[in-house]
């Protein structure tokens, strides 16, 4: 069986998450708080004293006594499919595995790709985008960008799995 820990709960109360709409990689990695659409969310990775995302910091201040096998991170569109969002979650990966390291044990960490964006949703029609064609290209770029950062590192805990696969 699996137990999910987070702080924030789906709207019927039951699943446990860390998920906060519209949040990026980025936001996650520096913000102690964001605000967005009227509404105010602190980051409890948010280590003051580091000034950054710090996984012994969460894990200490909401689950001291848990044991992990495995973190799932899923974050892009957000901040555009961008370079910047994979570095910021190679910060987040880092942290998670010094967590690890810390305990004396191994926390794997599961990377998922974003699904491929449907006509009417996600990032590029956000941002003024409504090229179909230009948003698969961006996106299947950013595929790459997170093959490059988290591919082929298996051995060392680390797996990137495909959200979404497809050939036109």
């Amino acid at each position: 069986s699996v137990t999910l820990l987070g702080t924030r709960k789906t709207g019927n109360s039951t699943v446990p998450h860390e998920g906060r709409g519209g949040w990026s990689a980025k936001n996650y990695a520096v913000d102690e708080s964001v605000s967005v659409s009227g509404y105010t969310l602190t980051n409890p990775f948010y280590n003051p004293a580091t000034r950054g995302f710090d996984f012994s910091y969460y894990m200490s201040n909401y689950y001291p006594d848990t044991y992990l096998d495995f973190v799932v991170i899923h974050l892009g569109p957000n901040d555009g499919y961008s370079e910047e969002s994979v570095t910021y979650v190679e910060q987040m990966v880092s942290s998670i595995r010094a967590y690890g390291a810390e305990k004396g044990r191994e926390v794997k960490v599961l990377i998922m790709t974003e699904y491929v964006s449907p006509e009417d949703g996600y990032y590029m029609v956000q941002s003024g985008n409504t090229n179909m064609a230009l948003r698969r290209l961006r996106q299947t770029n950013y595929f790459g960008i997170q093959q490059d950062a988290f591919g082929n590192r298996e051995e060392e805990g680390v797996y990137l799995l495909p959200n979404f696969l497809c050939i036109d």
